[in-house]
């Protein structure tokens, strides 16, 4: 008989190993968003808000840093400052700076929602308007007391701080009169009060490292 020949099984050739085989694609690990300070400007005081009587007199522009350390405490630092004259018989100056040290309830080191702290706060202010009987006021004033607040956060970077604070003011005021070419202090008054010494709307904007999703 004739013999049938054997089954022939053909192997494919063995490729050798691709770049991906004998080098493993790097996963990087994302690291979330994590803050280090933040620039801030209040929008009330641009819309000429004053702290010691929450009357309206001019803008003024405003700046104020943030600096965050460990995972529930910050401390702020802000400034404001206006000098602006108003034709031949006005002028408005002021200057006035906050310290505030804070403490943040949610303890995860994103220093978002609520905060309280303390303020000390100092400052100075010129505010003349020939038309009422050639009278002007300056003076100085100093404060302290403590804050409370919350950042509202849009984003990792993005966000609006709400904030009062409430203590202890002093403003000292000096009235006075012009006769061309000299000044003339008519009178002093002290201004002693405790209760709400300022209020805040802030724009935020945060830099840190980490993920930024928004």
């Amino acid at each position: 008989p004739v013999r049938e020949p054997d089954l022939i099984v053909e192997l494919e050739p063995e490729l050798p190993p691709t770049d991906s085989e004998w080098f493993p694609p790097v996963v990087q690990e994302k690291r979330p968003f994590r803050p280090m300070f933040r620039l801030k400007t209040n929008l009330i005081s641009w819309a000429g808000v004053m702290p010691w009587d929450f009357k309206h007199y001019s803008f003024v522009p405003n700046l104020e840093l943030e600096w965050y350390f460990g995972r529930r405490f910050s401390v702020a630092g802000s400034a404001a400052y206006m000098k602006m004259t108003v034709g031949d018989d006005q002028f408005f100056g002021i200057a006035s700076y906050v310290v505030e040290p804070r403490f943040w309830f949610n303890g995860d080191g994103n220093f978002k929602w609520f905060y309280v702290g303390v303020y000390g706060q100092v400052g100075d202010f010129d505010n003349q308007n020939m038309r009422i009987d050639h009278f002007g006021k300056t003076g100085a004033f100093f404060g302290g007391g403590l804050s409370a607040g919350v950042m509202i956060p849009f984003g990792n970077r993005v966000g609006l701080e709400l904030g009062v604070r409430a203590g202890y003011y002093n403003r000292e005021t000096d009235f006075y009169s012009y006769e061309a070419p000299n000044y003339y202090r008519d009178w002093t008054e002290t201004d002693k009060k405790l209760g709400i010494t300022g209020v805040k709307a802030s724009f935020v904007y945060r830099f840190g490292k980490g993920k930024n999703s928004k």
